[in-house]
């Protein structure tokens, strides 16, 4: 997926104001360089992607990955 890191992308859509911080986290790709997405505390807050050329009937499939740094991790993932 094209701009599948690039947070700054204009089809990511940040809700209730998530803070977005690139670190020195080990990556899926094996560098370091993993974004840390951390709610705003308001209900929401998050970061979300709106696809684009999704043709109805057919079958998509998406890749995630997910790891908690610290605290308690909520995610929510679904598709309308």
């Amino acid at each position: 997926m094209t701009y599948s890191s690039d947070f700054t992308f204009s089809s990511y859509v940040k809700n209730s104001n998530p803070t977005l911080t690139t670190s020195s986290y080990l990556a899926p790709d094996g560098s370091m360089n993993a974004t840390i997405i951390t709610s705003s505390g308001v209900a929401g807050s998050g970061l979300y992607r709106f696809p684009q050329y999704i043709t109805s009937g057919t079958n998509t499939t998406y890749s995630i990955f997910i790891k908690n740094i610290s605290g308690t991790t909520s995610f929510n993932f679904g598709a309308d």
